[in-house]
C-alpha cells in the first residue's frame, strides 16, 4: 500500500464495513409474502427497562424500509442503540486481521482461465476496472457480484445502516453486540478450497435467477413475517458459527440492557429457529413477545440528519489543532497509514465519510519539503482517483487552502483540502456516494478546523530501553508501541505469535525506524537458528530485491544478519535480524536519506542488555496431580499421539516462557501404561536418556539427584556440529514419567532456571497403584485372549517395551502354543512372542524355537523364527537355521525381513556348501531375488559356477524370462516397475561367464527403449562381445543418462579404445563423471561449466562451476585424478565431490582446499546398479 491516502482503497474498505455490519441478515432464499408482522420484539426482565430487538436486512430496496410505527417509536423510547458490530471498531479490527492473516486473493485461488472469467464478469456487471480498484480481498468481489438487482427503487443506504443513522440523529448511545472476530473470524479461517469454491459459485451465478429469488425474499421481508421467512432459510444458517454468534449477541443484549432501555438491530436470520437470539434470551429469563403495529406513516417523520447528531471534537495538543465530525475518528493501526497519523470516520448511515492526516514539518531545515509533499499528495490523488473535477484556492481563518474535488473510478465523489498551519501540512477529506459534495455536514467538518501556535521541541536521539525485550536503541522520538498477534502457522488452534513492535515515524524527514521482537508461541521453540536465518532470507527475497548482500554481525555476543532490501522493488529499507535463544529481533529503517546498512546510525545503535531475572510463582495443577513453579500460568498441550507400542498412554506438556529472555521451558507429564514394567531403574534411565538425544548429540555429563523423594536423572548433551548444549531431567513418580527440558540462548544456559522450575515439582496425588517392578506377564497374555480389541492391542503393543525376565519365560512359551488374531502377520501376537525369545539369547531359547518351527506353523511364523535365530549371539543357532531353511523353507516368493538371510550373507562358505539345495528352493519359486543375490555374491568370489548355471540352465532361463515379462507388464500398466529380479540376472551374467545365457537373454530387452535396464543389457552384450547396432550405440552415448554406463561397460571389458572419440577426451570424461555423481546425489544444476584444472601429485583435477537458476548461486565440483600423460583414467581410482559451498573469491584457491575432501569423501561408482 502506498504512503498516501488511497481513495479507491478507502472506498473498498467502506464496502467491506457494510458487509461486516450485517453479514448475517440476508441468508434467505425463495421467500414468499405472508401476513403477520413479527420483526419487532419487546423483551422485559424484572428490574430493567423495556428493550427491543428488531430484525434487519442488508439491502437498499425501498420495499424493505416498510417500518411500522412502533419501530421508530421504540428507537426513540430507548436510551441506547445496538448494532451487530460497532462501526468505530470495525475498521481497525479489519486492518488488524488483514495484517495477521495471509488471505489469498482471487488471482492466487483461481487458475488463469477462472480468474479471467471472474474479472470479465466483475467488470461487465459493475463497469469498473479491477486493476484500478486494487481489490484483492475476496469479500470485495463477493459484495460487487452479489449486489441487488437493478430496477427497484433504492435507498441511499442499507436497512441496518439507516436505523443506525436514525439512532445517531436521535443522539442515542451506540453499542456493538459482537467483536469483529465473532462475526468474520470464520471467513479468514476457512480453507483455501472453500474460498475458491465461493468464487467459482460467483462466476456461475445467474443474475436473472438471483434477481427473482431476491425479489421474493425482499417482498417477504417487507411483509415482516419471520414465520414465512423461516420456511426458506438456508440449511447452513444453523451451523456452529451462526449458533455461536447468537450466543454472543444474546449475552451482549443481556449485559447492555442493564445500562438502560436498549434497541438492538440485528439480522433477521438471527431471530429464526430454536437456536435464535430470541430463544436464548428466553433461556436467560426475559419475557419475549412480538410487537404489533399499524402503518400510519409515523416512520416517515424520521430521517437521518448529520447536523442533529452529536458532533465529537478531536484534539491534538501536541500539534495544537482540533476539528469536529459526527462520530469518533479512528486512528489507523495499519503500519503504512499510521505513518501519516491518519484518522478516519466511515459514516455508513450519513451522507459523508471523513478523514484527515498531517505531516509535521516543524523544525524542518529543508524548506523545500513543504512544496514537495504538497505536490506528491496532489499527484497521487489525481493518479489514483480519476479525473479532477475542480481545483480552487480558498482562504479560511487566514489559511491558504487548496481544494480539489475528484470523481473516483466507481462514480463516488471526493473532496479534499490541503493547507499549512503552524508549519504542519494538513489534508482533510470527505467522500460520498452522492453528488452533493458541499452538504452542510461537509461544510461544518471543513470549517471546524482550529489551531494555535505550538512550538515543537528539538529532538535529539534518546536511548530507548525495553526491559522485557532486554535491549536498548536510539530513537529520535518516543516510539509508539503495538502488539501484533500473528496466527501460528503450525497450529491454527494454537497460541499466536506475539510480536512487540516499536515504531518511530518522522514526517519531517520522511523516515521510519522500527524494532520488533517476539518469542515463539507457548509450546514451541527455535530448533535451528541457521535454518531460521535461511528461511527469513527466502521470505525477504519474496517481498523485495536484496540490494546489498547480507553480512554476519555480532553485537554484545548476539549474532545476526544485516542487509538492504528494496521492498516491492521500490522502497529501500535496511534490515537486521537477531536470534537470541528463543527470541527473534528485527531492526528496520527506511527514509529518503537512507545510509548504507553499516553506516545506519539507528540500526547500529541497538544493544542487548542483561535480561532481568524473572520471578517464579507456584502453580497448582490440581487436575494433573502436581504443583510446580513457573513464570506464568503454564500453557498446556495434550499429546495423544501415542500408540499401543508406547509405554506411555498420553502426555500433558506444560510450557512456560521467561518474559525477559524468551527462554522456553517444557515439562512432559506422561501417564504410564498399566502394563509398564522394568527390572532396574538405573537400566531404564540409561536406556531412556539415549532416546532423548539426537544422533548428532553426545552426552558429556550424567548425574543422579532427588526430586520430591524420587530418584531422578539429569543429563547434559552437546551437538557435535554446532556445539549447542541441552539439559534434560527426568524421573518416575508413581504412574507418571516426568521429563523437563528447555531451550535458551547459550548465554543463559548456566542460569539454572530449569533446575529452579523442575525441582520445584511436588506431587499432589495419592500414592499410585502401579508397581513398575511387578510382573504383568499374565495380564498381557490375558489381554491377548480377552476378545476386547482395546485390551488386545494394548497387550500386543506391550512387546515393544515390556522387559520379560527369566521368571516369565514359562508363561511366554505356554502362550506361544495358543492361536491369536493376526497370526498371519509378522506383527501379530505369536510373531512378537517369537522375537521376544531372542532377548533370552541362550541355547534353551534356540531349542524352543526349533521345536516350535516343527509344530506345523504358517509361513509367516516360520520366517519370523528364522529371522529371530539370526539375532542370537550363540553360534549354535547356525546349523539349526540351515537345517530348518533347507528342509522346510517358508513358501514365499520374497521376504520383508532384511535379516532373514544374514547367516548366509555373513558366511559365503555356507552358500557354497548348500548351493544345490539353495538353488532347489529357488527352482520352486521361493525367495527369487534373495537367492539370486546370494548366488551373485558367491559368483563374485568363485570362478567355477558356469557349470552350475549350465546344469540348471532351463530353470534359470524360465524364471529370468518370467521376471522380465512381469517387469514389462508392470511398467506398461504403471509407468514404472521394480527391477531387482531382472537386474540380478544381468548381474549374474557379469559375474559368471555363460555365452548361451547372455546370447539368448539380452536381446529380450530390445523393446525397452529409454529404460535404464535396457542400457544394462547392452553393457552385458559389450562384455560378451555381442553385436549392437551402431544406431543404438550412437543413441546411448548421446544420452547423458546412459553415457556413463556405456563408458563403464567398455572400460570393464578392456575396450576403452572403442569408446567414440567425441566422448573419450579427458574433459568430456570429467564432464560425464560429474554428471554421474550429481545424478547419484539427486542434484540437477541448470549449468555445469568447466572452470579449469589443478595439477596434483596424484594427477589432474578438473574443477566445475555448478549453478542453479533458482538462486543464481555457483558451487564447486571436483573430479579426478586423471593421468597427466592423457591416457584413459583408472575408473576404480576416480573420485568426484562437491561440498555445496558457494564459490567466494577465486575458484582455484577454494578448489585446492577441497582436494583432501575429494580423495577422502569423493566417489564414483563405476559399477552402479540402478
Amino acid at each position: 500500500m502506498n504512503n498516501t491516502f488511497n481513495l479507491v482503497w478507502c472506498k473498498n474498505i467502506f464496502i467491506v464495513l457494510l458487509i461486516f455490519l450485517s453479514s448475517g441478515s440476508s441468508n434467505f432464499a425463495n421467500c414468499q409474502e405472508n401476513e403477520g408482522y413479527n420483526l419487532l420484539w419487546q423483551i422485559d426482565k424484572k428490574g430493567q427497562n423495556t428493550s427491543y430487538v428488531f430484525g434487519t436486512m442488508h439491502v437498499r430496496d425501498n420495499r424493505a424500509f416498510n417500518f411500522t410505527d412502533s419501530v421508530m417509536l421504540a428507537i426513540e423510547a430507548c436510551d441506547n442503540f445496538a448494532i451487530e458490530l460497532h462501526p468505530d471498531s470495525v475498521f481497525n479490527s479489519f486492518m488488524e486481521i488483514e495484517e495477521r492473516t495471509e488471505l489469498k486473493g482471487p488471482k492466487e485461488l483461481l487458475n488463469e482461465e477462472e480468474y479471467k472469467r471472474l474479472i470479465g464478469k466483475f467488470e461487465k456487471e459493475n463497469n469498473l476496472d479491477i486493476e484500478e480498484m486494487g481489490a484483492e480481498n475476496p469479500l470485495i468481489f463477493k459484495n460487487f457480484l452479489s449486489k441487488e438487482p437493478e430496477g427497484n427503487t433504492k435507498k441511499n443506504t442499507f436497512v441496518d445502516a439507516y436505523l443506525l443513522g436514525i439512532a445517531k440523529t436521535l443522539k442515542k448511545q451506540i453499542y456493538g453486540l459482537e467483536r469483529f472476530e465473532d462475526q468474520m473470524g470464520h471467513f479468514y479461517n476457512r480453507s483455501e478450497e472453500a474460498q475458491r469454491q465461493e468464487l467459482l459459485d460467483l462466476i456461475e451465478k445467474d443474475h436473472i435467477d438471483s434477481g427473482a429469488i431476491f425479489d421474493h425474499f425482499v417482498s417477504s421481508y417487507g411483509g415482516g413475517n419471520l414465520d414465512d421467512l423461516n420456511k426458506f432459510v438456508l440449511d447452513d444458517i444453523y451451523d456452529p458459527v451462526m449458533v455461536a454468534r447468537n450466543d454472543v449477541m444474546a449475552n451482549s443484549i443481556e449485559r447492555l440492557s442493564k445500562k438502560g432501555a436498549l434497541f438492538s438491530a440485528i439480522g433477521a436470520a438471527h431471530l429464526i429457529g430454536k437456536e435464535s437470539v430470541l430463544e436464548k434470551l428466553r433461556e436467560k429469563g426475559f419475557q419475549v413477545r412480538k410487537v404489533s403495529s399499524a402503518w400510519t406513516g409515523v416512520a416517515d417523520n424520521y430521517s437521518i440528519d448529520a447536523m442533529k447528531m452529536e458532533w465529537k471534537t478531536f484534539q491534538d495538543q501536541d500539534k495544537g489543532f482540533s476539528l469536529q465530525a459526527p462520530g469518533n475518528f479512528v486512528k489507523s493501526t495499519d503500519l503504512t497509514l499510521s505513518l501519516l497519523d491518519m484518522h478516519m470516520l466511515f459514516d455508513i448511515s450519513g451522507r459523508s465519510s471523513f478523514m484527515f492526516y498531517s505531516v509535521d514539518l516543524r523544525n524542518n531545515k529543508e524548506q523545500s519539503k513543504e512544496e514537495d509533499v504538497k505536490k506528491r499528495i496532489q499527484k497521487y490523488f489525481r493518479k489514483n482517483s480519476g479525473k479532477t473535477a475542480k481545483t480552487k484556492k480558498l482562504e479560511r481563518n487566514g489559511l491558504e487552502i487548496s481544494e480539489t474535488t475528484l470523481e473516483a473510478p466507481d462514480g463516488s465523489n471526493v473532496r479534499f483540502q490541503i493547507f499549512m498551519a503552524n508549519d504542519i501540512l494538513y489534508c482533510l477529506g470527505t467522500f460520498s456516494n452522492f453528488e452533493d459534495l458541499f452538504s452542510p455536514e461537509q461544510e461544518k467538518f471543513f470549517s471546524s478546523f482550529k489551531y494555535e501556535q505550538v512550538d515543537k521541541k528539538e529532538t535529539e536521539s534518546e536511548i530507548f530501553v525495553n526491559e522485557k525485550g532486554a535491549f536498548e536503541i536510539s530513537f529520535k522520538n518516543k516510539p509508539t508501541y503495538k502488539l501484533e498477534l500473528i496466527p501460528n502457522p503450525l497450529d491454527h488452534l494454537g497460541e499466536p505469535y506475539e510480536v512487540h513492535m516499536f515504531t518511530d515515524f518522522s514526517a519531517s524527514s520522511q523516515s521510519i525506524n522500527i524494532v520488533t521482537y517476539n518469542d515463539f508461541p507457548p509450546g514451541y521453540y527455535l530448533d535451528d537458528d541457521v535454518d531460521i536465518y535461511n528461511e527469513m532470507m527466502v521470505e525477504m527475497q519474496q517481498q523485495g530485491t536484496i540490494d546489498q548482500e547480507e553480512d554476519t554481525i555480532t553485537i554484545d555476543g548476539v549474532e545476526g544478519l544485516r542487509f538492504r532490501i528494496n521492498m516491492q522493488g521500490t522502497i529501500p529499507m535496511n534490515f537486521m535480524f537477531f536470534y537470541r535463544g528463543n527470541r527473534l529481533y528485527k531492526v528496520i529503517s527506511s527514509g529518503a536519506d537512507l545510509k548504507a546498512p553499516e553506516k545506519d546510525e539507528f540500526l547500529n545503535s541497538i544493544r542487548f542488555l542483561e535480561p532481568k531475572r524473572a520471578d517464579l510463582k507456584e502453580f497448582k495443577m490440581e487436575e494433573h496431580g502436581f504443583s510446580m513453579d513457573a513464570f506464568q500460568e503454564p500453557y498446556i498441550r495434550s499429546d495423544s499421539s501415542y500408540t499401543h507400542d508406547d509405554f506411555a498412554l498420553y502426555s500433558d506438556i506444560f510450557s512456560t516462557t521467561d518474559p525477559y529472555n524468551g527462554g522456553a521451558y517444557f515439562f512432559d507429564h506422561s501417564k504410564l501404561n498399566e502394563l509398564f514394567k522394568i527390572q532396574h531403574l538405573d537400566t531404564f534411565y540409561n536406556s531412556f536418556e539415549e532416546g532423548l538425544t539426537f544422533w548428532n548429540d553426545s552426552i558429556y555429563k550424567s548425574e543422579d539427584l532427588e526430586i520430591d523423594g524420587n530418584k531422578a536423572r539429569r543429563i547434559f548433551s552437546i551437538n557435535k556440529y554446532d556445539s549447542t548444549r541441552t539439559k534434560y531431567v527426568f524421573w518416575i513418580d508413581g504412574d507418571h514419567l516426568n521429563t523437563g527440558y528447555f531451550y535458551v540462548g547459550s548465554e543463559f544456559f548456566e542460569e539454572n532456571r530449569g533446575d529452579d522450575i523442575f525441582q520445584s515439582y511436588r506431587s499432589l496425588s495419592a500414592e499410585s497403584d502401579l508397581d513398575i517392578y511387578s510382573s504383568k506377564a499374565q495380564m498381557i497374555i490375558d489381554g491377548l485372549n480377552s476378545g476386547d480389541t482395546t485390551l488386545y492391542n494394548r497387550a500386543l503393543g506391550s512387546f515393544s517395551y515390556y522387559e520379560w525376565d527369566e521368571n516369565e519365560r514359562a508363561i511366554l512359551l505356554e502362550a506361544m502354543q495358543g492361536s491369536y488374531p493376526c497370526d498371519t502377520s509378522n506383527t501379530g501376537a505369536r510373531s512378537r512372542m517369537i522375537a521376544e525369545l531372542a532377548n533370552y539369547d541362550d541355547i534353551e531359547a534356540i531349542r524352543s524355537l526349533e521345536a516350535f518351527y516343527a509344530s506345523g506353523l504358517n509361513d509367516v511364523l516360520k520366517e519370523e523364527i528364522l529371522s529371530t535365530l539370526n539375532t542370537f549371539s550363540d553360534s549354535t543357532y547356525i546349523p539349526v537355521f540351515v537345517d530348518l531353511f533347507i528342509s522346510d523353507p517358508p513358501k514365499k516368493e520374497s521376504s520383508d525381513n532384511w535379516d532373514l538371510f544374514s547367516v548366509f550373507q555373513d558366511s559365503i562358505d555356507l552358500v557354497a556348501a548348500d548351493l544345490e539345495d539353495i538353488i532347489g528352493i529357488h527352482a520352486k519359486g521361493y525367495y527369487q531375488t534373495e537367492i539370486l543375490q546370494l548366488i551373485n555374491r558367491l559368483a563374485s568370489t568363485n570362478d567355477n559356477l558356469d557349470d552350475v548355471i549350465t546344469k540348471h540352465y532351463d530353470g534359470f532361463m524360465e524364471r529370468a524370462i518370467k521376471d522380465l515379462d512381469q517387469y514389462k507388464k508392470e511398467k506398461a500398466e504403471n509407468g514404472y516397475a521394480y527391477s531387482s529380479g531382472v537386474s540380478n540376472y544381468l548381474e549374474l551374467l557379469n559375474n559368471v561367464r555363460h555365452e548361451r545365457f547372455a546370447r539368448e537373454y539380452t536381446p529380450l530387452f530390445n523393446d525397452l527403449d529409454g529404460d535404464w535396464i535396457q542400457t544394462k543389457s547392452y553393457a552385458t552384450r559389450i562384455m560378451y562381445d555381442l553385436p549392437i547396432a551402431k544406431s543404438v550405440l550412437k543413441k546411448k552415448f548421446k544420452d547423458q543418462y546412459s553415457r556413463y554406463d556405456m563408458i563403464s561397460a567398455y572400460y570393464k571389458a578392456g575396450k576403452s579404445s572403442e569408446i567414440p572419440s567425441k566422448y573419450s577426451t579427458l574433459e568430456e570424461l570429467a564432464n560425464t563423471f560429474m554428471n554421474e555423481y550429481l545424478y547419484s546425489q539427486d542434484e540437477y544444476p541448470d549449468k555445469q561449466t568447466l572452470n579449469g584444472t589443478i595439477e596434483h601429485e596424484k594427477g589432474t583435477i578438473y574443477v566445475f562451476d555448478l549453478k542453479f537458476d533458482w538462486n543464481d548461486t555457483s558451487y564447486l565440483g571436483l573430479c579426478g585424478p586423471f593421468p597427466k600423460n592423457g591416457s584413459f583414467p583408472i575408473l576404480e581410482d576416480m573420485k568426484v565431490y562437491s561440498d555445496w559451498e558457494e564459490i567466494k573469491g577465486g575458484w582455484k584457491d577454494q578448489a585446492t582446499k577441497m582436494i583432501p575432501d575429494l580423495f577422502q569423501e569423493g566417489y564414483l561408482n563405476y559399477d552402479r546398479d540402478q
